[in-house]
């Protein structure tokens, strides 16, 4: 056979007929000729999309086995970058490989509207059923087709006469592509499929992953683009000096470069004020631990006069006035004592002439 068959499916959708499907087709092609479960076997991460799309690049026809909740599965992860269904393929359309719709478990081919528009080209080719009472026929049918088509190396296997009409470029957010046919062009195709992916993102991370693989690319500007407005929008940009400086480092090029070094000069300036006020309550603390528990009153009022609306103003007058209360009472007690004193002396001074006489 000149090329391979490549059975996409969603995992947990009619794995029965899946299953069935693909144990029918290794029985035909060989176990070498069916690709399956490629994803599980290709790393996540930068080269996913790539590891995919180079699968895919194998293979003269991808089968795209559609199940009673297809549909459902794939609008539950709409902006996964690593969801292989749609990846694989786009992969296709990219490539010029004819993608078919396989319909298993009853399903009918789901409206245009329900996919990415990446993929959309899928329900205009028409689907092949397999249908569950008549399973080995249809499968039958199927693999005549295939063989035929394949065995020829004509690519794509004869299909149903609604789903016979011309094939259509595939339409992408960044226009027209026509089938990919160099290594080149499969970059192109993988990027503008990972596009696709993370072009309504609101995660900053999936567009900075985008610009490091495709910064060269026709998305590029628009990742960039996409980029800075949702950091600038992000209210942690704003929140201090050091997020705006990476900001401006991040997007010199931006139209918000200028509000962004406005805003973090006012910052800068509240504090410089703030580092100087900081700088002169500790001098304060400072100064007042050494007068605090004195008792010199003019080190007090030298304090008091340094500081006059300080933190420690207030504790210092108390001070004062504690100290100048004490010194009055000391005094008073004092003059007390000498009166006392006089007095004593003055009675003896009564009793020794009263003796004499």
């Amino acid at each position: 056979m000149a090329a391979k068959i490549f059975v996409n499916y969603r995992r947990g959708d009619d794995p029965r007929s899946v299953s069935a499907l693909y144990m029918r087709l290794e029985e035909e092609f060989g176990r070498d000729n069916v690709l399956m479960d490629v994803a599980s076997y290709v790393e996540p991460g930068d080269g996913f999309i790539r590891g995919l799309a180079g699968q895919v690049a194998q293979c003269g026809v991808l089968l795209a086995v559609i199940g009673p909740n297809w549909a459902e599965k794939l609008a539950a992860r709409t902006g996964d970058p690593e969801d292989f269904v749609p990846i694989e393929i786009a992969a296709a359309f990219h490539l010029g490989k004819p993608a078919i719709p396989i319909l298993v478990g009853g399903a009918t081919l789901p409206r245009a509207e329900e996919l990415p528009e990446y993929i959309r080209a899928l329900v205009r080719r028409g689907g092949v059923s397999l249908r569950p009472d008549e399973f080995q026929a249809d499968c039958d049918s199927l693999i005549r087709a295939l063989r035929k088509a394949l065995g020829a190396g004509q690519g794509e296997p004869p299909r149903p006469q609604a789903a016979r009409q011309e094939e259509r470029p595939v339409q992408t957010a960044q226009g027209t592509w026509e089938p990919a046919s160099t290594p080149e062009d499969a970059r192109k195709a993988e990027e503008l499929a990972n596009w696709d992916f993370i072009k309504d993102s609101p995660d900053p991370d999936e567009f900075r992953n985008h610009i490091a693989r495709y910064g060269n690319g026709p998305t590029g500007g628009h990742a960039y683009y996409r980029l800075e407005a949702l950091v600038w929008a992000d209210p942690a940009t704003h929140a201090g000096i050091e997020s705006l400086w990476k900001f401006i480092q991040e997007f010199p090029r931006s139209e918000h470069v200028q509000a962004a070094q406005a805003e973090l000069a006012r910052l800068e300036t509240a504090a410089d004020g703030e580092n100087l006020a900081a700088e002169s309550r500790r001098e304060e603390t400072r100064a007042w631990s050494k007068v605090a528990a004195g008792s010199k009153i003019r080190e007090l009022e030298e304090f008091l006069g340094a500081w006059p609306n300080g933190v420690y103003a207030g504790p210092a007058e108390r001070r004062i006035r504690e100290l100048r209360e004490q010194g009055a009472s000391k005094g008073g007690g004092l003059m007390l004592l000498i009166m006392l004193g006089i007095v004593a002396l003055m009675a003896g001074l009564v009793a020794l002439a009263t003796v004499k006489f």
